[in-house]
């Protein structure tokens, strides 16, 4: 029983090991004072409208030397006249414009919009393959 626990965690930590640094493919928006850097995956970006403009996308951030600390999937909104963002699937959100991070994300979104190709559903436009 504590081989099969131990196979386990060795082919677990296998996997984890292969996204434990930010890709070539991966697009910088911000660096934060500390020297984290914040960057897009560009094929998780997904554009639609809801109520109004809506973009998703995958964020990570990663040390100096290319090494993950964080990968987080992001919603953005545009609602009473705002924007505002966060982690797909959480209650409640901030907004966009009070976080210098979140505001380079929105505009590279933003400046990105228009290269998204349609997909079978005519509200939800796609980047990447």
């Amino acid at each position: 029983m504590l081989k099969n626990f131990f196979a386990v965690l060795i082919f677990i930590m296998t996997i984890l090991a292969g996204v434990t640094q930010v890709e070539a493919a991966d697009e910088w928006v911000y660096t934060y004072p500390s020297g984290i850097r914040v960057y897009i995956v560009r094929e998780s970006v997904v554009y639609g409208y809801r109520s109004g403009f809506y973009a998703k996308v995958r964020v990570k951030s990663a040390n100096s030397s290319g090494e993950l600390i964080r990968s987080v999937m992001l919603e953005f909104n545009r609602d009473e006249g705002d924007w505002w963002y966060g982690i797909e699937g959480e209650r409640g959100g901030r907004r966009v414009y009070d976080d210098e991070d979140a505001t380079e994300i929105l505009r590279w979104l933003q400046a990105h919009q228009s290269e998204a190709r349609r997909t079978a559903n005519p509200s939800i436009r796609v980047l990447g393959d």
